[in-house]
């Protein structure tokens, strides 16, 4: 048997789940680019992303962030990615409440891919 340094490593990612509450204005395909990019930036952070959660525009009740609490409740799943802040909501107050939801609730950590906005 080689010795223990000569043996092949496995590199495990972390897992992650993705949040998308997608915008009145956005292309039909706009969903579809966007997660291509987030599992790009996830990567590229050592997660691997797992599924996406997606709010469709005009929604009250917010079906989707249901499902990811849910979701970042498995003890497997570390982090959920998140665009912009403006996903979670476009109001500070409102942003900084889900996100804090996220972290006490599942003990997730919350990654933004960034923070002005620019990726929507």
């Amino acid at each position: 048997m080689p010795p223990r340094s000569a043996l092949p490593t496995v590199q495990t990612r972390r897992l992650a789940v993705g949040y998308v509450r997608l915008l009145p204005d956005a292309s039909g395909d706009g969903g579809d680019q966007l997660t291509a990019r987030m599992r790009a930036f996830a990567h590229r952070s050592g997660l691997e992303l797992v599924s996406v959660y997606t709010e469709p525009p005009h929604v009250f009740r917010r079906a989707a962030f249901g499902a990811l609490i849910e979701a970042l409740r498995r003890s497997d799943i570390c982090a959920v990615v998140v665009p912009a802040p403006k996903h979670l909501s476009e109001f500070d107050g409102i942003y900084r409440a889900m996100r804090t939801l996220i972290e006490l609730e599942t003990r997730s950590e919350v990654v933004i891919m960034s923070e002005d906005g620019a990726t929507s």
